[in-house]
C-alpha cells in the first residue's frame, strides 16, 4: 500500500479503511504504508511481529525508488506522549534501521524518550525542523551500561535552532562506534560540533558536512579535564578514517583542531603540535577532500603535514584568512620538500585577506634569516584555480637571500606570484582572475620542469599584471592546447623580455606547438606579441580571437620584412604582416574593435590561411577593405 492509498479512517465501518482492520492480519510481517496522521495510530498492534517495513506517518513524505534498508520508518509532528498508548511504535522504533523525524515533540531530549536503550539497531538518523531538541543523546537518559547508537551509520540534523549538543555526558564504550557521516546544517545553538569524547570514538568517521550554523566555534570543544591523565597530556588521534571535510558559512569558526589555548609549556606522551601557543588536535592522515566556504573567523589552516593524503582542496569566501599552508617545521634547508604530496585540485575563490599560499614561519626569518631554501613541490597538483584573492602577492613569500626584482618604473619590489621557490611538475590547468597586485605571474628562473606541462591557462581581470610569460616559459609551453586572455588593464605584451632586457638570441622565435585555441579580448594597453623583433609559429592554431584590444599594432609578422618597414620608418603595419603559411590549421578567426589598422597586408599568399572557414570582421571603422 505504500505510494498509493492514504485516506484512512480512524474507526471501522466508516466508507474508507481503517487502520484497526489490519490487526486482524496476526501473521503479517511485511507492510508498506502510509499512514496522514499519527493520531491515527492509537491501540494499532499491527507492528508488533513485522520484519520488513517502510512506513510513513505524516504528509510531508515522498516514496523513493530505493531504500538504505528494508526496515524505515518516517514520523512528522509525531508525540512522544502517544508512545504510552501505541506500544506496537515503542516495539517498531527498536527495530527500525532508517529512521527520519520532523518536528518531533516532546521536550528537549524528545528523542531519548523514542528509545531508552540507545537504539540497538538504528543505521540512519535524520532529524529536521524539531525546535524543541537540545540534545540527540544523553547518557543520562539511558539505561545504565546501555551503548548510544553503536551500529548507527549516518547522522543528519538540520534545521534544530536549539541544539546545543549532539551527545552530552560519557558514554559506554562501543557508542557512536560504527559513525561513518555526519551532516549538519541550520543548527545555531550549535558551539561545537562534538564533544572530545564522542570524537574518540568516531574511529571509523569518513565525512564530515557542516552548514550554516552560524554560532559554531569549533569541531571539537575544548576539553583540558578529559585528555589529562596524571599531569600528562594526552593528545588524542581524532577522525583516523576521515576523507571529507565540507564546512560552509560557518561565521565564528575560528580553528578547526585547536583544542585550548596554553601559555605554559605542555608535556604530552605524544608529539604535541603547538602553534601560536595553541595545542593541536591530531588528525588522522586519511583526509581527501576539503571544503571551506564561508568560515569569516578563520584565519588559518592546520599545518601541511596533517593533509597528507589530502587531493582536492577548496576555499572560498573566508574573509579574514591570511594563509593557507603553514611550513613551520619542514626542514627546506638542506633540500627540497614535497609538500601535500597527494594534492590534484587547488580552488582558491574571493579570499580578501589572503596574502601567501605557503608560509613560512616567523621561525625561519627569526632563526635562518638568509638561509638558502631548496624547494616546495607540489608533485601531483594537477589544477590551480585563484580567483578574486586582491591581497595575493605571491604564492610563497621569498627568503631574505633571495634576490628580489626591481620595477625598472617604480623601483619598488616587483610582485611574482610563482617564484623559483615553488614547483608544480605535473600542473595541466592554471586559471588566475581578478588577482590585482601581482605584476608577473612567473619568475624568470624557475625548478626544472616545474610547469612542463600546462595545457590550459587562464588569465582574466589582473589589473596589475604587465605580461603572461618570461621568454624563459615558452620551452615550458609546449604542451600548452588553450590561452585565454581577458581584460587585464595594464598588460602590454604576451611574452616579456628577460629580467635584463637582453635578448636571448638575435631575433627569437615563439612556437606555440599544441596550442589550437587563443583569445586575446579587452586589453587595451596590449601593443604586441613580443617588444621586439621576433617570429612567431602557430602550426595546429584552430580557434583566434583578438578583440578589444585598442593599441595592438602587429600580431604575427615575418622579421625580414618587419626589419625594413621598420628601417624605413614605416611604423604602420598590417595585423599580421606575412607572406608565407603562418597559421596552417587556423579555421575560425575573429577579429573586433580593434586598432584601425590593416588586418593584413595588400598582397598575401592565398596559403597564408589555407583552412579558414569562419571570418567574423567587426568594429573597424576606417578600413573599407577586409578582402581583396
Amino acid at each position: 500500500m505504500g505510494n498509493s492509498f492514504t485516506q484512512w479512517d480512524q474507526m471501522e465501518g466508516k466508507s474508507n479503511a481503517c487502520l484497526v482492520e489490519l490487526n486482524h492480519l496476526t501473521l503479517l510481517t511485511s507492510l508498506e504504508i502510509h499512514i496522514p496522521d499519527a493520531k491515527l495510530l492509537l491501540e494499532d498492534k499491527v507492528f508488533d511481529n513485522l520484519v520488513r517495513f517502510k512506513i510513513f506517518v505524516g504528509d510531508v513524505w515522498r516514496w523513493e525508488k530505493r531504500y538504505k534498508t528494508d526496515r524505515t520508518l518516517k514520523l512528522d509532528k509525531f508525540d512522544t506522549s502517544l508512545l504510552h498508548a501505541v506500544d506496537g511504535m515503542s516495539k517498531l522504533l527498536k527495530r527500525t534501521e532508517d529512521l527520519h523525524l520532523r518536528e518531533l515533540c516532546g521536550g528537549i531530549d524528545a528523542l531519548s524518550k523514542l528509545d531508552g536503550e540507545g537504539f540497538l539497531k538504528l543505521k540512519h538518523l535524520n532529524v529536521e525542523r524539531s525546535p524543541e531538541i537540545e540534545y540527540i543523546v544523553r547518557s543520562m537518559d539511558l539505561t545504565p551500561s546501555c551503548r548510544a547508537f553503536p551500529v548507527m551509520e549516518t547522522l543528519s540534523l538540520n534545521q534544530l535552532i536549539n541544539l546545543q549538543e549532539v551527545s552530552h555526558g560519557q558514554f559506554s564504550t562501543g557508542s557512536f562506534g560504527y559513525l561513518r557521516k555526519v551532516e549538519v546544517e541550520d543548527c545555531n545553538g550549535l558551539t561545537f560540533l562534538f564533544s572530545l569524547s564522542m570524537g574518540r570514538s568516531l574511529s571509523k568517521l569518513e565525512e564530515i558536512r557542516v552548514s550554516r550554523c552560524k554560532n559554531m566555534v569549533e569541531m571539537v570543544s575544548r576539553g583540558w579535564e578529559e585528555i589529562k591523565e596524571d599531569g600528562i597530556i594526552n593528545v588524542p588521534l581524532l577522525f583516523p578514517e576521515l576523507r571529507h571535510l565540507t564546512l560552509q558559512e560557518l561565521p565564528k569558526l575560528s580553528n578547526i583542531l585547536c583544542l585550548f589555548e596554553e601559555e605554559k609549556p605542555v608535556l604530552s606522551n605524544q608529539l604535541e603540535i603547538i602553534r601560536d601557543g595553541q595545542l593541536q588536535l591530531s588528525l588522522g592522515s586519511n583526509l581527501r577532500f576539503l571544503k571551506l566556504e564561508k568560515c569569516m573567523s578563520l584565519v588559518k589552516l592546520f599545518p601541511s603535514n596533517l593533509l597528507q593524503n589530502l587531493e582536492d582542496l577548496i576555499v572560498e569566501n573566508c574573509d579574514n584568512l591570511e594563509q593557507l599552508f603553514d611550513l613551520e617545521g619542514l626542514n627546506v634547508y638542506d633540500g627540497h620538500v614535497r609538500l601535500l604530496p597527494k594534492l590534484e585540485s587547488l580552488n582558491l575563490n574571493d579570499l580578501p585577506k589572503l596574502r601567501h599560499i605557503c608560509n613560512w614561519g616567523s621561525s625561519m626569518n627569526n632563526h635562518f634569516p638568509s638561509a638558502s631554501l631548496g624547494n616546495i613541490i607540489f608533485p601531483k597538483l594537477n589544477v590551480m584555480l585563484l580567483r578574486s584573492l586582491p591581497a595575493l602577492t605571491s604564492f610563497s613569500p621569498r627568503n631574505n637571500s633571495l634576490q628580489r626584482l626591481q620595477h625598472v618604473d617604480l623601483g619598488t619590489p616587483f610582485p611574482v606570484l610563482f617564484a623559483e621557490t615553488v614547483a608544480f611538475p605535473h600542473l595541466e590547468h592554471l586559471h588566475i582572475w581578478r588577482v590585482d597586485n601581482v605584476k608577473k605571474i612567473w619568475d624568470d628562473q624557475l625548478p626544472r620542469d616545474s610547469f612542463s606541462k600546462l595545457k590550459d591557462v587562464g588569465v582574466a581581470s589582473c589589473g596589475g599584471l604587465l605580461n603572461i610569460f618570461p621568454s624563459c616559459m615558452l620551452k615550458r609551453s609546449q604542451s600548452l592546447h588553450t590561452l585565454i586572455v581577458l581584460d587585464c588593464i595594464s598588460l602590454k605584451e604576451i611574452i616579456a623580455k628577460d629580467i635584463n632586457g637582453v635578448l636571448l638570441e638575435t631575433t627569437p622565435t615563439f612556437v606555440f606547438p599544441k596550442l589550437t585555441f587563443l583569445a586575446l579580448v579587452k586589453l587595451h594597453e596590449l601593443r604586441s606579441l613580443y617588444p621586439g623583433a621576433h617570429t612567431s609559429q602557430w602550426p595546429l592554431l584552430e580557434i583566434l580571437q583578438v578583440l578589444e584590444c585598442d593599441k595592438l599594432n602587429v600580431f604575427a609578422f615575418e622579421t625580414p620584412t618587419f626589419e625594413q618597414r621598420h628601417h624605413e620608418g614605416n611604423l604602420h603595419m598590417p595585423l599580421f604582416f606575412i607572406h608565407h603559411v603562418a597559421f596552417p590549421y587556423l579555421k575560425k578567426l575573429f577579429l573586433g574593435h580593434n586598432n584601425d589598422t590593416e588586418i593584413w597586408q595588400e598582397q598575401f599568399s592565398a596559403n597564408s590561411f589555407p583552412k579558414l572557414t569562419v571570418l567574423d570582421v567587426c568594429g573597424y571603422g576606417n578600413i573599407s577593405i577586409v578582402v581583396k
